[in-house]
């Protein structure tokens, strides 16, 4: 699975690249990128403004959890608007859909629920699904 998981991968970040529908800015999970550079870009745009004399405020999210709150109809409707039809939307419908979760504690299982947020954990497509922030 993970090896199919890289191919559908490489062809969708291919398509966000040469459509440009990554931002600049996104550093995370892109050759190139860290959260070094996402640094020099928060700095150099302050030092510019320090330069220019304007005030420049900023402030910090941490975003824990964020992928366990993608929805994944809204995803699905994303996915659709950026050209993803047919059988590679189908096939994006059976890898996020019938996930379930159970829960154990003190050794005791908890009943099984259905799963209509989130993406697969350790996912080689996860960070991919920044695209759920574009507007469409």
């Amino acid at each position: 699975m993970k090896i199919f998981e890289r191919a559908i991968h490489k062809q969708l970040y291919h398509n966000l690249v040469k459509h440009k529908l990554l931002s600049q800015f996104q550093s995370g999970f892109r050759p190139g990128h860290s959260t070094s550079t996402a640094l020099l870009d928060v700095s150099d745009y302050i030092l510019k403004n320090i330069d220019k004399e304007n005030l420049t405020g900023a402030v910090f999210l941490d975003l824990s959890k964020a992928f366990d709150m993608i929805d994944h109809s809204l995803l699905k409707i994303k996915l659709a608007a950026l050209g993803v039809r047919g059988r590679a939307l189908a096939w994006f419908d059976n890898y996020l859909s019938g996930r379930t979760q159970s829960v154990i504690a003190n050794g005791i299982f908890s009943d099984t629920s259905d799963l209509s947020l989130g993406i697969p954990q350790g996912s080689v497509l996860g960070p991919l699904f920044s695209i759920y922030r574009i507007y469409i």
